[in-house]
């Protein structure tokens, strides 16, 4: 069984700069094609609008692929064993947190507009990001 830990490692990482650079080239594909508008204008209460974002959140398997894709590239063999509860656990407050904070700015008008403008710019870096930590996984 301890002989299989090493090659699915080696296949786990592969799968993960693959699919982090796929990523990228998705995010640079809408960004090109991204135009600015305001959007619709939608209201949900508070608790309608944190339960559909937390259940897109929970179902979207793409989440999922990304932190085993940035795990991946973190974690090793040699890491600590406490390493493999305090990432996870910074990840959670991490995102929580980058939610909270995106979903009061974005409620304000003139934050919107400016992200919405600013958009293809963001896209690219963020794309540019993902791809770099794909390569990496590739070819470390």
């Amino acid at each position: 069984m301890l002989l299989c830990i090493p090659g699915l490692y080696l296949t786990l990482k592969i799968a993960s700069g693959l699919y982090l650079l796929w990523v990228a080239i998705k995010i640079v594909r809408r960004s090109a094609g991204a135009t600015v508008s305001g959007g619709q204008n939608i209201h949900h209460s508070p608790g309608r609008a944190f339960l559909s974002g937390l259940l897109t959140q929970l179902s979207n398997p793409a989440t999922a692929l990304v932190f085993a894709s940035l795990f991946s590239s973190v974690l090793s063999s040699a890491s600590a064993p406490r390493m493999s509860v305090t990432l996870p656990a910074m990840a959670f407050i991490i995102d929580v947190s980058w939610y909270l904070l995106v979903a009061a700015l974005l409620s304000a008008r003139s934050p919107r507009h400016a992200y919405l403008r600013y958009r293809p710019l963001i896209d690219r870096c963020s794309a540019g990001l993902l791809a770099f930590t794909g390569l990496k996984l590739l070819f470390r």
